[in-house]
């Protein structure tokens, strides 16, 4: 008999969890709080084992409409300063004393010498949730309930509880509502979401529209744009800036890290509090001209300040599993939000498969935990090590909660060789 999930979250880690497990053959409802489940926010970074989970489903990569990153190169200055530095030497806690040229890193060649098999992708978030969505919903066995934000879930029980008072109960609960997760209390009621001392700003540029104005052409070209995530540094070294084209090259996004107070406004949780180009153009002071004069351009100008929450002790309880920032809210500095909400999803297809009864539910999330909570943990932490002060909490965090962790010294490999399904499939 197939089992009866219920994902509380339609994001893209809910998504891909539904994906996953109606290929099983099971029976998955979603329960979104928004009016049209329609993603926000900008583009973001698919690393290799994400785009080969993507194709094991069948997806239409060519609809994602994504660009391939082959290079990330961080600068303070023109390109022609400093000396170019592999990724894998620097530490991200210096960042802050940098006087030159950070660093330079093909991707191409690291990706041959780690026998990789598919690119890092640089994806629409808006693209990618609708395909998903898409995918989703073309099977028969899963349900899409919008409007219904999740009040409680009862782990032992497998109950998630509505705000309208509905009660629906399953033989899986899993917890995929973001770093406000009201699922993710069940486990932890002590987690809070807590304001950091980063803001950004994120907005994108029509490639026309840029290589229109010429101070903006001449900019872009002097990177050779096209195939670059690119982070800049303002003259302070307290500020950057990223920027990297998506949807098959027509935007380019960018996103402005300020430190919180900058701007002397007082921001709530969304990610969607609009902004103008002259809000936007008072934070770049000390960039690069054409970065500034590519920022005049900008559309759909938004203003957020970062969360941040820790994870709790252990990903699963009883009948109830978390994915995605329900899990382990990360910031994006090394782009792999999206790409480990995947994975997760991907771990409980392997793990829930259709051979699976409702009594070897709790023993197969287990078996999850196991299979993910390390490495979702160990993500999360040196996502967030940056700064001297920073870098001994997640640190110490990360000891604490694994025991024997360290944040690895090449994040790349870490990344980027992982074969969940392998190591899923493994375990069984």
């Amino acid at each position: 008999m197939p089992l009866d999930i219920i994902i509380c979250g339609a994001g893209i880690a809910g998504l891909s969890a539904a994906i996953a497990l109606a290929r099983q053959d099971h029976n998955v409802r979603i329960f979104e709080t928004s009016s049209f489940s329609k993603e926000v926010g900008a583009a973001f970074n698919v690393a290799a084992p994400a785009v080969k989970i993507l194709k094991s489903w069948d997806i239409d990569m060519d609809q994602l409409q994504p660009d391939i990153c082959h290079r990330w190169e961080l600068y303070k200055g023109p390109p022609t300063e400093g000396k170019p530095v592999s990724i894998m030497m620097v530490s991200f806690t210096t960042f802050n004393l940098l006087e030159e040229m950070l660093m330079a890193q093909n991707w191409d060649e690291r990706a041959s010498e780690l026998e990789l098999q598919e690119n890092t992708l640089a994806v629409h978030r808006a693209d990618a949730h609708d395909i998903l969505r898409q995918t989703a919903l073309a099977f028969p066995n899963v349900d899409l309930s919008l409007r219904s934000p999740v009040a409680s879930v009862d782990p032992e029980q497998g109950t998630v509880t509505l705000e309208s008072g509905e009660v629906h109960h399953a033989d899986v609960v899993i917890g995929s509502d973001g770093i406000h997760s009201k699922s993710v209390h069940a486990i932890d009621d002590s987690l809070k979401v807590q304001k950091t001392s980063r803001n950004a700003y994120r907005f994108m540029v029509p490639t026309e529209k840029a290589m229109a104005d010429q101070e903006t052409k001449t900019f872009l070209e002097s990177y050779d744009w096209t195939d670059i995530l690119a982070i800049f540094f303002d003259k302070t070294g307290t500020r950057n800036t990223v920027m990297y084209p998506c949807r098959a090259g027509t935007l380019i996004n960018v996103a402005t890290f300020t430190e919180a107070g900058d701007d002397k406004e007082e921001l709530g949780d969304a990610w969607n509090n609009p902004a103008s180009v002259e809000d936007l153009v008072k934070v770049m002071d000390g960039f690069p001209e054409g970065l500034v004069s590519l920022a005049k351009l900008g559309e759909d100008i938004k203003h957020w300040a970062s969360g941040s929450r820790d994870c709790p002790k252990s990903f699963v309880k009883g009948k109830l599993a978390l994915i995605g920032d329900a899990a382990h809210p990360m910031p994006p500095t090394w782009t792999a939000g999206a790409g480990t909400g995947i994975e997760d999803g991907a771990a409980l297809g392997v793990l829930l498969n259709k051979d699976t009864t409702a009594d070897q539910v709790q023993e197969r999330l287990k078996l999850y935990n196991k299979a993910r909570y390390e490495r979702g943990v160990t993500i999360k932490y040196a996502s967030e090590n940056v700064g001297e002060e920073q870098v001994r909490r997640s640190k110490g965090k990360l000891e604490e909660l694994c025991p024997g962790a360290s944040i690895p010294e090449d994040m790349a490999k870490y990344l980027w060789t992982e074969d969940v399904m392998a190591r899923c499939q493994s375990m069984l």
